[in-house]
């Protein structure tokens, strides 16, 4: 019976999890209600600090995030060059309207699984029509689970950082600009040195594409468990000692 076990255990811990690609985005996002610079800058080298919170009600269950993207504005098909930029995804316990809403202190709204998903220079080229054509790759996956509170981005181009590029705005983000949507967002789009932004109710419709947490992938580490396990129930079946009925 203890031979039976041990391989039920180890069948749980060592068998892979299959998880499917998914997307999203805020249900029904509206289009074209304002255009706003934010989560980047204006022209020139003075930076900027812009922090958006999702609802965790726009995930269906624990992701891992590898992209985002963000809608252009209708009519402001413009691209931009950013010289450096730093952005951040954690959890946090502040919302919009509802609940707990943003800060105006940055540091506040940041939870303690702060992560840099992108750091470097960074291109937006100008799109050809309005769609998710800002497309922001990340470097390292986030884990996020909706359960444990909300999603924080949190975009900073340092002072002194060299922004560039066609039209006033520059890049142009069609943003969701109703109370109580879920997005909310704090901001200081003339100064990258800020530790205080301003509060506003609109968040700029962002697109994440990760891969549904379903369970944990094996590693290679496991899968030798797991042969090893085989092996193990092997020897003992074969070790058996064998009774002989009269």
């Amino acid at each position: 019976m203890r031979m039976r076990f041990g391989l039920a255990v180890l069948l749980t811990v060592a068998a892979p999890a299959f998880a499917d690609i998914i997307t999203i985005t805020p249900p029904n996002p509206p289009s074209g209600q304002s255009q706003s610079p934010a989560p980047f800058t204006y022209r020139g080298t003075t930076g900027s600090r812009d922090q958006q919170v999702y609802s965790s009600s726009f995930f269906s269950g624990p992701q891992s995030l590898t992209s985002l993207a963000f809608r252009s504005t209708p009519s402001f098909l413009n691209g931009a060059d950013y010289a450096n930029v730093i952005i951040n995804l954690s959890t946090t316990t502040h919302g919009d309207e509802l609940g707990t809403p943003l800060s105006t202190v940055f540091a506040d709204n940041i939870g303690s699984d702060v992560t840099n998903i992108y750091s470097g220079p960074l291109s937006f080229a100008a799109p050809t029509d309005q769609g998710f054509d800002y497309v922001i790759n990340f470097t390292k996956p986030f884990r996020y689970n909706p359960a444990a509170g909300n999603l924080l981005l949190d975009v900073l181009i340092p002072a002194g950082t060299s922004v560039s590029g066609q039209g006033f705005f520059l890049a142009s983000f069609d943003t969701a600009n109703q109370p109580n949507d879920g997005v909310a967002s704090v901001s200081d789009i003339f100064d990258g040195n800020a530790t205080r932004g301003s509060i506003d109710t609109s968040g700029s419709i962002t697109k994440f594409t990760g891969t549904a947490i379903a369970g944990t992938v094996p590693e290679p580490a496991s899968w030798a468990m797991m042969v090893a396990g085989f092996g193990l129930v092997g020897v003992a079946v074969r070790r058996r000692p064998f009774i002989r009925f009269a």
